[in-house]
């Protein structure tokens, strides 16, 4: 409409960018107009513009953005990261995948001096979140962002701990359908990465095992939770882990790290992990 003017593109699902959306008057004049910047609830935007009635040169401007014109709502993830034996904090590589798509949405690492990070994620997506250090187990977390309507952000600490015997990671973002033991497209990325911390670690052996919660049969229990570290297992052996480096088994509903009284904790008992047997 002038000079520089201000549009609106979206990511689509398919993650390429649409069509840009001329934002029109009154925002946009003959002159220029430039630095679009949203508040975190995509209610109100600044820009600046030289043409509008200003007191001379760019003033910054506000206004409410239209409600189909505001993105995704977001929040974000802040983090600490600690030694977990000393509390020290920790320079750590710091990944969030996009779980549907297997796609990393940020990567950075946590700072040297107070070991903290700040990652901001969209709506209506399921994250997985690993953080990784040389000498250290990785951290697996996930956040489910679908439905999402809270401002609430997610505050974690995390104590890294050093690999040694008997040390056990929970991978939080194996995951299963109901009953099965068949691990589900999302599962790659984490499997990945232990699959890296294993090539990084070539004298660790490792333990692999599955969990359930108390309901159902207990044989049954016992040998979905067989059925499912082997699934794991294999999946190593096929990304070439030597199997002289590795076991699995299952304990069905014989070590709960939660009492089974509520859906949630039933759903923290039914995991996979691995521990450090030898290194």
């Amino acid at each position: 409409m002038g000079g520089q003017d201000l549009f609106v593109s979206r990511l689509a699902d398919d993650n390429k960018w649409q069509a840009p959306k001329n934002l029109g008057a009154p925002i946009n004049t003959n002159g220029d107009e430039s630095g679009l910047s949203l508040t975190a609830n995509g209610d109100f935007a600044f820009f600046s513009s030289n043409k509008l009635d200003g007191y001379g040169g760019f003033d910054i401007y506000t206004f409410e953005m239209p409600a189909e014109l505001r993105p995704r709502l977001v929040t974000y993830v802040k983090g600490f990261v600690s030694d977990a034996k000393t509390k020290l904090p920790l320079e750590s590589a710091v990944e969030i995948i996009a779980l549907e798509r297997n796609r990393t949405v940020y990567q950075n690492y946590s700072s040297p001096d107070k070991g903290d990070f700040l990652a901001t994620l969209a709506a209506g997506k399921n994250y997985g979140l690993n953080i990784s250090r040389s000498g250290y187990l990785f951290y697996s977390e996930n956040f489910s962002l679908i439905n999402y309507t809270s401002k609430k952000p997610f505050n974690i600490n995390v104590l890294l701990q050093p690999i040694e015997v008997g040390n056990k990671v929970i991978l939080k973002n194996v995951f299963f359908d109901t009953n099965k033991y068949n691990l589900q497209p999302e599962s790659r990325a984490e499997l990945q990465k232990l699959l890296e911390f294993l090539g990084q670690n070539p004298t660790v052996f490792i333990e692999i095992s599955g969990h359930t919660d108390d309901v159902g049969n207990d044989e049954l229990n016992q040998k979905l939770s067989e059925n499912r570290a082997k699934s794991v297992y294999d999946f190593l052996l096929a990304g070439k882990i030597p199997p002289a480096r590795m076991v699995f088994a299952g304990y069905g509903k014989t070590q709960p790290i939660a009492p089974n009284t509520s859906d949630e904790d039933r759903a923290r008992n039914r995991r996979t992990e691995f521990k450090i047997m030898a290194k």
